[in-house]
């Protein structure tokens, strides 16, 4: 299995790199219905949809998860891995670059 580097990335793109691989692909989360459509116009026969009852992950499920990985004994190592800034924020960069012109 490939694994990415965290990034952002439009719908239509990762369909397309989806597309090449030559396995079933299974599409699950709350979103997945409104995006159907084009989903299927790409994939094709490639994709399967997860039942909605899949649809958010179960707390039991997440427990059993939980229990595999490394507890952080000091919660302050914890960092976020933004990957994209937040809206207001990219505008306000945005606002003081035309300012400094």
């Amino acid at each position: 299995m490939t694994v990415k580097e965290d990034r952002l990335v439009m719908l239509d793109e990762w369909l397309s790199e989806l597309s090449n691989r030559k396995q079933s692909i299974m599409v699950i989360g709350q979103d997945a219905e409104l995006h159907r459509e084009g989903i299927v116009e790409v994939l094709g026969d490639q994709v399967v949809f997860a039942p909605a009852t899949l649809t958010l992950p179960r707390p039991s499920e997440l427990a059993f998860l939980g229990k595999e990985i490394e507890i952080y004994q000091d919660v302050h190592e914890l960092t976020p891995n933004y990957i994209q800034l937040a809206e207001a924020e990219a505008k306000w960069i945005q606002a003081q670059k035309e300012k400094s012109e």
